[in-house]
């Protein structure tokens, strides 16, 4: 799966978040076969961010989240 604006919006829906980017303090994104990173530019107020479980090989096109506690 490719990770997206409209794919992470849609995760946001499922798991309850705000479909409004900067309004989400975590994400959940475990398990969910992605291969790289994208389209968190607008997820400024992230803390927590759930990536276990995907293909990742790096951290690649992984935008600056000054909020981020726990990856």
């Amino acid at each position: 799966m490719e990770m997206t604006k409209s794919v992470l919006r849609d995760i946001c829906t499922q798991t309850k978040l705000y479909r409004t980017p900067h309004l989400n303090d975590k994400l959940y994104l475990n398990f969910k076969g992605f291969t790289h990173i994208a389209g968190l530019e607008e997820y400024v107020n992230l803390k927590a961010l759930f990536l276990e479980g995907n293909a990742l090989q790096s951290l690649a096109g992984m935008p600056r989240l000054e909020e981020l506690k726990c990856l």
